[in-house]
């Protein structure tokens, strides 16, 4: 079972605490509020890191026309079940929050506070 699924099914897949009421179910049987919170764990996987040179894969390009205009994740990490997840959210309909920003004037890679981005 992939990290983010496990963790959701751990955690017993309740409704966000105070929402006071169910959230509409996908037919994958997912809230969007799930896809949001598996896209977030895989994403806090993907970009953790040590040092600038792990920082190489960029994924979830925007239309900015950069490099930077991306999320940059480590080269080790499979980014393959993150980009299902977001493109299944995307089928259901679910709007998902990305730390995407299209800064084009950022252009290197680096490791800050252990989470790869641009500078």
């Amino acid at each position: 079972m992939p990290r983010a699924a496990l963790l959701l099914a751990l955690s017993g897949a309740a409704p966000m605490c105070g929402s006071g009421s169910e959230a509409p179910v996908t037919p994958s049987g997912f809230t969007c509020a799930d896809y949001q919170l598996m896209v977030d764990v895989e994403l806090e996987l993907g970009r953790a890191c040590d040092a600038d040179a792990e920082c190489v894969q960029p994924v979830l390009e925007t239309a900015g026309g950069c490099a930077s205009a991306s999320v940059l994740l480590r080269g080790d990490f499979d980014a393959e079940y993150l980009l299902g997840l977001v493109e299944e959210a995307d089928a259901h309909g679910c709007p998902l929050e990305l730390p995407v920003e299209d800064d084009c004037g950022a252009d290197a890679p680096t490791c800050d506070a252990g989470r790869c981005g641009w500078e």
